[in-house]
């Protein structure tokens, strides 16, 4: 109890540090489209298994992929989760070659089971992101060349409240209540080269509304202490409520502004999200010995995302249909083959996870809808226990994950962005809504 609650007391300074996260700068310029790049919602242990989470179920990590689980959870549970990522997007007509970087909190969360047949958390986690620079040019009226200049920066965050029951025996249901708030900003300075002409316009959207996610599992129980679970998600479309507030500038070449040629404040809109249903398989062995623990599980996920739903506080739709398919599992070695013999070295009681994703993704960039495609790592670490009172329980554990991936082509002069990104989660277990017992 003791080690939650020190969690408990350094969650504002962590949530402080989310806000001020690398949420800034150019990383991607497929990130321009919709209201920007989706953020995985993987914590980190799911993460280094490529993703597959929807019919998992864990009594020690928490699992927002589908509310359902959470009727799992055997014990109070913390989890904080950072991300890094370098991003090199390359070009060969005309030919780039760069490198971005972009890092921040991925996630913080906190998982209760109150009763047997309920688990409920909260979770804070970024939604989406923006953060682009592109530059193009053009040839305007009387062989004006016309210099197109496009950035953007910020992005949506969001705060979750999940809830899971067991409606029946090895059947429960779920439900993800979250709220999306936030700030895109986005620029276009159009520079022509008879300097008579210069624009530049800026506009700050933003958005806050509600987005409602359902889930349900089921588990089977097969011989020699094998598990098959099931999963279900379904997120209905929602409408965010978006602010607009823009300016138009006449400037110089150099940057400075002549005069204001249009303001609008408060300007109100809505944007849609599509809806969005995934559906999972999970087969596990249980350890004979630890019976909160898995000795290995491979799960199988397929993701649909109905894109052109989609619609921009303009009323427009720059995305289509997607899908995604997820696919990993784990392995721990000590708990392969149980018994007094067995060697109890600490690499044999390390997690050792391994997947892949592959998605057509909603973008469609000069008539070629984008893929998105990787092989992912993952580590389990757990963390001495230290003493314990009796009856206490406490179980940490340090997860890692590592993803190499690729979206886009150099077909049709299109960019290739080439990825390496870091996944540091930390999960805290304890056992509350317990009385311990003394003699």
């Amino acid at each position: 109890m003791q080690q939650c609650l020190k969690v408990v007391l350094i969650l504002p300074f962590f949530l402080f540090t989310f806000l001020l996260s690398g949420q800034q700068g150019s990383v991607s310029p497929y990130s321009r489209f919709g209201i920007g790049d989706f953020q995985s919602q993987h914590h980190a242990r799911l993460q280094g298994m490529g993703g597959a989470s929807l019919a998992v179920i864990d009594s020690l990590n928490i699992n927002l992929d589908n509310p359902a689980s959470l009727t799992g959870i055997g014990y109070t549970t913390f989890e904080l989760g950072f991300h890094f990522g370098n991003y090199r997007q390359q070009q060969e007509n005309p030919s780039i070659d760069f490198t971005n970087s972009l890092s921040g909190l991925q996630y913080l969360s906190v998982g209760i089971s109150p009763k047997k047949w309920w688990g409920t958390g909260f979770s804070f986690r970024p939604y989406t992101f923006k953060g682009y620079d592109i530059s193009t040019t053009r040839s305007g009226p009387d062989s004006i060349t016309v210099l197109d200049n496009y950035q953007g920066k910020g992005g949506l965050s969001q705060i979750t409240w999940s809830n899971g029951f067991q409606v029946a025996e090895g059947l429960s249901i779920g439900a993800n209540a979250s709220y999306l708030f936030g700030t895109v900003e986005e620029e276009n300075f159009l520079d022509f080269s008879s300097g008579l002409y210069n624009t530049f316009i800026e506009e700050a959207v933003n958005y806050k509304g509600f987005k409602f996610d359902f889930g349900a599992q089921y588990r089977h129980q097969l011989e020699n202490n094998l598990m098959l679970s099931a999963g279900l998600t379904f997120s209905n479309a929602s409408s965010l409520d978006a602010t607009l507030n823009q300016r138009l500038y006449s400037i110089t070449s150099s940057g400075t502004i002549i005069d204001t040629l249009n303001s609008t404040e408060d300007i109100l809109s809505e944007a849609t999200l599509p809806t969005e249903f995934g559906i999972g398989l999970h087969l596990a062995k249980r350890s004979t010995t630890e019976k909160h623990l898995n000795a290995w599980g491979f799960g199988l996920d397929y993701h649909n995302y109905q894109g052109s739903k989609y619609k921009s506080y303009r009323g427009t739709n720059d995305l289509t249909d997607a899908f995604r398919i997820e696919v990993g599992g784990f392995v721990t070695p000590i708990l392969l083959k149980e018994g007094s013999g067995v060697k109890k070295g600490y690499v044999r009681k390390v997690e050792y996870r391994i997947g892949g994703y592959f998605e057509n993704t909603p973008l469609v960039v000069g008539g070629e809808q984008l893929k998105d495609y990787g092989i992912t790592f993952g580590l389990g670490l757990p963390v001495s226990k230290g003493k314990k009172m009796p009856g206490e329980v406490r179980y940490s554990q340090i997860n890692l994950a590592l993803s190499l991936g690729q979206r886009g082509t150099l077909d049709k002069g299109l960019i290739q962005e080439s990825y390496l990104k870091f996944h540091l989660g930390l999960t805290l277990n304890d056992k509350w809504f317990k009385k311990y017992k003394y003699y």
